[in-house]
């Protein structure tokens, strides 16, 4: 799985398209936006780009979805939020292409 620089999960949401964050108001407190723009890590190999927030911040993407994290891993490692279906739609950890 994709992971930030500490090691956390990082998710896609499903209603999300490749240039538009359907992630917004409350659901940013669950679910923060990881800012971009993003370095890839050793051995990931797929394509990491930035879109525009619709308040105007810069959100990394990878492979086309946007990213973030979910408040309820408490350490690295943990993907709690995978297949989780809230805040409008369904969340799913991201993997990485190798």
């Amino acid at each position: 799985m994709l992971t930030n620089a500490k090691g956390f999960t990082l998710y896609s949401f499903a209603p999300d398209t490749p240039t538009t964050s359907r992630c917004n108001g409350q659901c940013v407190t669950f679910w923060p936006p990881v800012n971009g723009p993003a370095t890839a890590g050793p051995g990931v190999t797929g394509m990491l780009g930035t879109i525009m927030r619709s308040g105007g911040a810069i959100q990394a993407t990878y492979n086309g979805h946007p990213l973030y994290t979910y408040v309820g891993d408490a350490r690295p490692g943990q993907a709690n939020g995978n297949k989780l279906n809230l805040n409008g739609g369904l969340w799913h950890e991201v993997l990485t292409t190798r």
